[in-house]
């Protein structure tokens, strides 16, 4: 494949090859492939035709054709030098932005070079996809999770196989995905499936919510991420999306127009009773709370309803930039309240990056509620326990939990118990 680069004719001819059987692809060197989260994309496009695709968006300046798929070339050499010269294991993340198992990927096995690699230097992985290819690398995915840990993300949108071939015309049906799903829990690989979108007035139906989450209860699923019952458009995906209502929902993208105009955020009108039944699940299935991190206070309000009416708890956020309201947050706030530590991304911290005036915060929060406060974001250390501890009733420790977990895999049990008691015999 390299000769493409030198060779006029033969590229010519290689990608009238590749359009004869359906697809397009051209080559090009990058500069780097892993991000500072350790996510990565191989290829770049995509071959699936989902109509709602977020990808398509200007934002993300796609140079090319959206389905002219971009093959990073040096991607793996790229990778493997990455994964050399790491020093600390983690959890390598594929198809945040493009499904790793498009088509193509058949013939290329980019990903499954890059799962190799992933597995020989003792890394974790997590995918993102639509596809029944994934089955292909079973045994490798198995390999990992055995030896680090393995989590296979897959997005459900409709139960309709009929609507699900028109919304995802280029991917396996929901029915196939399901069959993935148990396949992978079968096998002991952790799943979670991404109920998203929920396309106002065309799959927002309580049928398909309620059948969507019992065939996720059937095939062991270990998490459900929801935004909500919407769909996000902007620039660039809007008129994809438009355009292909055009073909497919006759008169749907007027009636769109008229209830949303160019909102970025297009809750279906549906959205308080698709909630409704999406707690009432956590309510049969044992979940006590839930947090939303992003759910802005002001905007709280419809979900904590919905919350208290199924006796699940939705645990309030405090950040140190809250100042003026964190009086008015801390006196709704059930369960306990999580205090954020410091502002950033989440990951280990030492001393120095926590917020200085958490003191001051929790005491204004005991001037109006008796809630417990916890301490979290960040937090991984003896000291910081025994720090926190003086003025606050727990503390949330998460990714040093995770690490361990990524460094030791399967192995961890014992690593994990020396770990927590180290930090609660600060208690």
């Amino acid at each position: 494949m390299y000769f493409l680069k030198y060779d006029k004719l033969i590229v010519l001819i290689y990608v009238k090859m590749i359009s004869n059987g359906g697809y397009n692809m051209h080559y090009k060197a990058v500069k780097g492939i892993l991000s500072n989260d350790n996510t990565m994309n191989l290829y770049r496009g995509c071959q699936h035709g989902c109509i709602y695709c977020d990808s398509r968006s200007k934002c993300y300046h796609f140079e090319h054709d959206f389905e002219d798929i971009e093959v990073k070339e040096n991607a793996l050499s790229l990778l493997e030098n990455g994964l050399k010269h790491k020093r600390k294991k983690c959890m390598i993340q594929m198809g945040s932005m493009c499904d790793p198992y498009m088509p193509l990927e058949k013939e290329l096995k980019h990903v499954q070079k890059a799962l190799e690699l992933i597995e020989q230097y003792h890394f974790g992985v997590t995918l993102i996809t639509k596809s029944d290819l994934i089955l292909r690398d079973l045994e490798l995915l198995k390999k990992i999770n055995q030896q680090t840990k393995c989590v296979v993300q897959m997005t459900l949108t409709t139960f309709d196989e009929n609507l699900c071939q028109k919304l995802e015309p280029g991917v396996c049906t929901t029915q196939r995905r399901i069959e993935v799903l148990k396949e992978l829990h079968k096998n002991g690989i952790p799943t979670i499936v991404w109920l998203t979108p929920i396309l106002p007035f065309i799959n927002d139906s309580q049928e398909n919510i309620l059948k969507i989450l019992e065939e996720c209860h059937e095939a062991g699923v270990k998490g459900i991420i929801c935004f909500g019952m919407g769909v996000t458009l902007r620039e660039g995906s809007r008129e994809y999306y438009y355009k292909q209502l055009d073909r497919l929902f006759p008169g749907m993208k007027e009636k769109y127009q008229m209830t949303y105009n160019d909102q970025y955020t297009l809750n279906s009108p549906h959205n308080r009773d698709l909630m409704n039944l999406f707690f009432k699940k956590c309510q049969e299935v044992g979940i006590d709370g839930i947090i939303l991190p992003d759910l802005p206070y002001e905007e709280s309000q419809e979900v904590k309803d919905v919350c208290y009416n199924y006796d699940v708890t939705l645990i309030s956020m405090i950040a140190p930039t809250s100042k003026d309201r964190v009086e008015m947050i801390a006196k709704e706030a059930k369960g306990f309240i999580y205090l954020v530590s410091s502002m950033g991304v989440t990951g280990t911290r030492d001393n120095t990056s926590f917020a200085n005036n958490l003191e001051e915060i929790i005491g204004h929060i005991r001037q109006v509620t008796n809630t417990p406060v916890a301490i979290g974001f960040g937090i991984n250390k003896p000291e910081q326990v025994k720090e926190f501890k003086q003025y606050a009733d727990g503390v949330i420790v998460g990714s040093a939990i995770v690490n361990i977990i990524k460094e030791h895999g399967s192995q961890a049990d014992e690593p994990l118990k020396e770990y927590i008691q180290s930090l609660t015999k600060e208690l």
